[in-house]
């Protein structure tokens, strides 16, 4: 590939692609110089990323273009027109909530995300919860209606003198004016006049004893006091620009856009790219594709090589100024960029390494066994008291619960984890043994070295032991599962970010659900019973009938004749059971 590409590709600006055995383009990128930049894919060591990449490329093609600004824009193109495997990107875009007043006939206050409507907008402000809030309280204080859609007839807000009612009542335009400026007072100069209510309503409920009420109103103040302090920027208030920072490591770059409008946050954009050697060539392709529709902006950035790049490739200015106002906006970018980076680089890199092997694949290659048949036990004795146990089964490495069982422990002690679970294991072998059904590849125990002793006694007693593998999930001091443990009492520890443990984990889950909604129903079961044990000749076998068929005692008070009759119960038992 090296030799082909030293031999047919000019020292020339343009894009490049690569693909792979199916022809199928999996990476798209531009260069000033063709010929070096993709001869540096197949002349040095790369990181398991790139050689994942390079071991994948079986064809390329390339484009020539006159500078590299026309590469960028054809880069561009392509890359959204066949979105390669190995051009992915992690994107997170954080839009701040506006309030508007819109210009309708009939206006309405809304909560929005962008400034498409026609209206007054105000913000933005910092969460959708703090502009829910407010929207509430002006609601509740002027008369602009409230419905989305104008219904037939009048509402409750009206009957309650806070809507205008436009579905029944044509009021003047001078009066929808006032309505509008009663918000627009409410709303403006640091919502001053909005505090000044929200205090008046909370003087009125303490008065009134409606302390919770009260406090509500406290705790908006207290919000609206700390959305202003935190939004205290000291620039000019009519100046719009955008922040841009980065943060790289090992072949990956995060970038975070804070886009600044009258001197206030509106949105920060931050998103994650893959790179092959130098990572401000796609700082720029990404860069170029936010901004070619308006790149005729005023940036920001700390990043100087960065700031020289954008303004010869773009028509954008970069701010140059050391208030620390300025300064301490780029650190902000930095941390949101270094913060989103540490988040999300595992989900991203899934998206390119991820190989279709699932956890249950993973177990497989692990215990050497095709695993047809899964079964996990556990034993349920909250406080000792009505013990239970259960069984769940996985078929080909999906829930099969059809051969989900139960057990009502007969013979172990209260409290005796290790002689429930041997009764447990061993009335479900003797069953498979006489019914002559298939046996499970594995059991997996919810325990170490005590649970596998204990199921391996079983299986001996059966001669089973070799044809029957036993696993146990260990936990630590914390009560998390950390390890596998075989019938050797080895084990393989789990890292909690692989498709196995996860495999393992939702098993474990599974059979705790199971096991104690068992448990519950038998403790209930018990309790019905005990009271039924009050009627004379009713045997335990039509008790169970009846918890089966109306499953609580105070259904069973409130049972009909007819119903009771229809179970086949003695007509003198019926009569008994009417008089509960």
């Amino acid at each position: 590939m090296l030799d082909l590409i030293k031999a047919t590709v000019p020292k020339k600006p343009g894009c490049y692609i690569y693909k792979n055995k199916e022809d199928n383009i999996i990476y798209i990128g531009k260069a000033k110089n063709l010929q070096v930049r993709m001869s540096s894919y197949f002349n040095r060591i790369h990181n398991i990323k790139t050689t994942k990449l390079v071991s994948e490329i079986k064809s390329f093609e390339f484009i020539i273009t006159n500078n590299e600004r026309e590469s960028l824009l054809l880069e561009n193109q392509l890359i959204k027109k066949h979105l390669p495997k190995y051009n992915i990107m992690l994107k997170d875009d954080k839009s701040y909530p506006y309030i508007v007043v819109t210009n309708d006939v009939h206006p309405q206050v809304l909560k929005v995300r962008n400034r498409k409507l026609h209206g007054k907008y105000y913000g933005p402000y910092p969460s959708s919860n703090y502009v829910n809030e407010i929207i509430k309280v002006i609601n509740r204080i002027t008369k602009l209606r409230k419905c989305r859609v104008i219904p037939q007839k009048e509402c409750i807000y009206y009957h309650l003198n806070k809507c205008y009612a436009p579905c029944i009542i044509n009021s003047s335009n001078e009066d929808i004016k006032m309505y509008k400026k009663e918000v627009n007072d409410l709303l403006i100069n640091n919502m001053k006049g909005l505090k000044v209510e929200i205090n008046n309503k909370m003087i009125i409920a303490a008065d009134n004893l409606e302390f919770e009420e009260a406090g509500k109103y406290k705790y908006l103040i207290q919000q609206i006091n700390t959305y202003q302090e935190k939004q205290a920027i000291d620039l000019n208030q009519n100046i719009s620009f955008d922040v841009i920072e980065i943060y790289y490591d090992q072949d990956w770059v995060s970038i975070t856009i804070i886009k600044i409008e009258f001197g206030m946050v509106v949105n920060i954009i931050s998103s994650i790219h893959s790179y092959i050697e130098d990572y401000l060539t796609i700082v720029i392709s990404y860069l170029y594709q936010m901004y070619e529709q308006n790149n005729s902006i005023n940036f920001l950035t700390s990043n100087k090589e960065l700031a020289s790049m954008m303004e010869n490739i773009f028509v954008m200015t970069a701010i140059k100024s050391n208030l620390q106002e300025y300064r301490n906006l780029e650190q902000m970018a930095k941390e949101n960029a270094r913060i989103y980076f540490k988040n999300n680089i595992e989900k991203i890199a899934k998206l390119i390494y991820d190989d279709g092997i699932s956890g249950y694949d993973e177990l497989k290659k692990i215990t050497n066994n095709d695993l047809e048949i899964i079964e996990m036990y556990d034993i349920s004795h909250l406080g000792g008291d009505a013990q239970v146990g259960v069984k769940v089964s996985y078929k080909k490495g999906k829930k099969d619960k059809k051969q989900y069982r139960k057990y009502k422990i007969k013979t172990a002690s209260p409290g005796d984890e290790y002689g429930s679970m041997y009764e447990v294991i061993d009335r479900r072998i003797s069953k498979m043994i006489s019914e002559n059904t298939s046996y499970p590849n594995l059991i997996i125990l919810d325990g170490g070295k005590g649970q596998i002793k204990v199921c391996l006694e079983v299986l001996k007693k059966y001669s089973l032991d070799n044809m029957i593998m036993v696993m146990g999930l260990v936990k630590d001091k914390k009560h998390t599962t950390y390890a596998m443990m075989n019938k050797d009492y080895e084990q393989i520890v789990l890292k909690r970010s692989s498709k196995l443990y996860k495999f393992l984990y939702s098993i474990q889950e599974e059979v705790h659900r199971f096991a104690i909604n068992y448990h519950h129903i038998s403790k209930e079961n018990k309790m019905i019973m005990s009271k039924l044990d009050s009627i004379e000749g009713l045997g335990p076998k039509r008790k169970q009938n009846l918890i089966i068929h109306f499953g609580s005692y105070e259904n069973i008070k409130a049972a009909s004749y007819d119903e009771l009759i229809a179970l086949k119960i003695p007509k003198i038992i019926v009569k008994k059971i009417l008089k509960l």
